[in-house]
């Protein structure tokens, strides 16, 4: 048994170049400091074309948690049991997965601009669906009670993602993860365990 975070992969060097480069471009005040992503687009804190350094780096995230799935679907196959943290989902748009393809409108697409959004969807659609899809579902309130110092627009856009998404539509499991651990651990479990 092992277990991966699909959201925060081991970094290529690509990735930790084109990190690297547009940390120093924002100290330096190259590049504007205001962050992107698609809940800062939604809140109306970032529009306009968020710069091919940018794209580039979403590129290369994008590689790194393909090429973390590939490792950990190697181990599967293998008779292992992988527990994957944020597994890269298409109805998903806040945590991991597509951003570029969410940000960048049609008119300010270039050649080069398409080709690196194509790059980074051919990663992500390349993500096959876990075997087993459990879903955390937890109240947005809670959800920001419980992560007490973090930015609670921020928590509380996440949690109402994934709280208003109809999984019925998908073959996701629900279990409410505002109950005691133990009893959400004894729901994972019942639908783990038939399984293997």
């Amino acid at each position: 048994t092992t277990k991966v975070h699909l959201g925060k992969p081991p970094w290529s060097v690509g990735t930790f170049l084109t990190r690297g480069t547009h940390k120093a471009g924002r100290l330096l005040g190259l590049i504007p400091k205001a962050e992107v992503s698609v809940h800062t687009v939604q809140r109306g804190e970032f529009s306009g074309f968020p710069g091919y350094l940018w794209l580039l780096r979403e590129v290369f995230l994008a590689r790194d948690r393909y090429r973390l799935y590939v490792k950990a679907r190697r181990f599967a196959t293998n008779w292992g049991l992988v527990i994957c943290d944020r597994f890269p989902l298409p109805h998903i748009m806040l945590l991991d997965g597509v951003q570029a393809g969410h940000i960048i409108q049609p008119e300010q697409a270039n050649w080069l601009t398409r080709y690196l959004l194509k790059q980074e969807a051919h990663y992500y659609r390349h993500i096959m669906p876990p075997d087993i899809l459990i879903v955390l579902r937890l109240d947005p309130e809670i959800a920001v009670q419980r992560r007490f110092g973090e930015d609670p627009d921020w928590i509380r856009g996440r949690s109402e993602e994934i709280w208003s998404v109809n999984w019925q539509k998908t073959s996701a499991h629900i279990v409410d993860s505002g109950q005691p651990k133990a009893l959400v651990l004894d729901n994972i479990k019942s639908i783990v365990w038939p399984r293997l």
